[in-house]
């Protein structure tokens, strides 16, 4: 920031403040920005696997394609335990969560590919554009894998945080 005046310096930093103290007070938009990165840090997990797959080893696109799955829903699940909803560190892992999470994920995943299917079927832009469609399928999932992981995949009673905290 040397080439910035001192007083854009100040503004900025009032800016950035302002921000923080607006996300720490709606939890959501916080907690949807940190599900958002991961999901970021799970799409570039998934593209490397995939491709090593495919381009180094030799496995055919939809076996891979699998594995690259699985693998980056096993990353995003990890991150968003320990960063997006904050399981407390002495939980261990509920019965069922990742089961749950990565139940979410590949209906997600469906919807993501549906409206993609829908979109390039249905508009000739989205078929001369297919990213677009992508794009329009991806962040509809990502609403929904968000709501699916905030109330059920990481879904925790009172009782479970009480004795947690004993």
């Amino acid at each position: 920031m040397s080439g910035i005046d001192p007083g854009d310096r100040s503004r900025i930093g009032m800016m950035l403040s302002a921000c923080k103290m607006l996300f720490d007070r709606l939890p959501v938009p916080r907690q949807f920005l940190c599900f958002a990165g991961v999901g970021t840090v799970g799409f570039t997990v998934d593209a490397c696997v995939l491709t090593i797959l495919v381009a180094l080893v030799g496995v055919d696109r939809y076996s891979a394609r699998v594995i690259s799955f699985g693998v980056a829903v096993t990353v995003t699940w990890l991150l968003n335990r320990q960063f997006t909803f904050a399981v407390p560190q002495g939980a261990g892992m509920r019965p069922g969560e990742y089961s749950r999470y990565f139940g979410v994920q590949f209906v997600g995943a469906l919807i993501n590919f549906g409206i993609y299917g829908l979109l390039v079927a249905s508009f000739d832009t989205a078929f001369r554009y297919p990213a677009l469609a992508l794009a329009v399928g991806s962040v509809t999932a990502m609403f929904f894998n968000f709501l699916g992981a905030k109330h059920f995949a990481f879904r925790t009673s009172r009782r479970t945080l009480s004795s947690i905290a004993e």
